[in-house]
């Protein structure tokens, strides 16, 4: 795919508007057995973290994962790809385009809340932290449990841009809540 992802993306895009995708199954599993393959996309040589490979790497993965929820939404096996694609241990970016896709998709899923809240706490990767309090936060605010979890959060965690995106959502999502105040001076005052 060595430009050839560019291509894949339009398609899936494309079949996103088309209203009779089912009249040609064929051309929509090609696209989506496409993306499946982008979202593990390497170059064929070696390069090294912080060379441009890798940022466009991440960035055909995210790219890839996102397209494949979007336009598959409605497709069970969708689902359950994502919710393993959430806990691939090789890649910080599928886990990253994995849960914000979880989170913004499929909000009436009781599982993907249990998924989120876990990465919350437990993923070594502060950005996949970051999209779990975010996509936790604007998916699950009706929650009474939310605030509490993201406020305990804000106290646990020692990654900086974490702290500032529960911060940040706290007083966003819940800038009427009658603790929202008081907890966010407490915040400043903290450091």
């Amino acid at each position: 795919f060595p430009e050839g992802h560019r291509a894949v993306f339009l398609a899936a895009q494309c079949l996103q508007e088309i209203r009779e995708v089912g009249s040609i199954p064929e051309i929509q599993m090609q696209a989506r057995d496409m993306l499946i393959a982008l979202a593990d996309f390497r170059f064929p040589y070696l390069y090294e973290s912080w060379d441009p490979e890798a940022r466009e790497t991440i960035r055909i993965r995210i790219r890839a994962i996102t397209e494949l929820a979007r336009v598959w939404r409605e497709k069970e096996e969708v689902l359950s790809w994502l919710k393993k694609r959430a806990e691939d241990e090789g890649s910080w970016a599928s886990r990253y385009a994995a849960l914000r896709e979880l989170g913004r998709g499929w909000r009436t899923d009781r599982e993907v809340l249990a998924i989120l809240k876990a990465h919350v706490v437990k993923d070594s990767s502060p950005p996949v932290r970051q999209v779990a309090v975010q996509e936790l936060a604007r998916g699950w605010s009706d929650d009474p449990e939310t605030l509490p979890y993201l406020t305990e959060v804000a106290l646990l965690d020692e990654a900086p841009v974490v702290i500032r995106t529960v911060v940040d959502e706290v007083a966003r999502v819940w800038q009427d809540a009658p603790e929202t105040m008081p907890w966010l001076v407490e915040r400043a005052s903290a450091g």
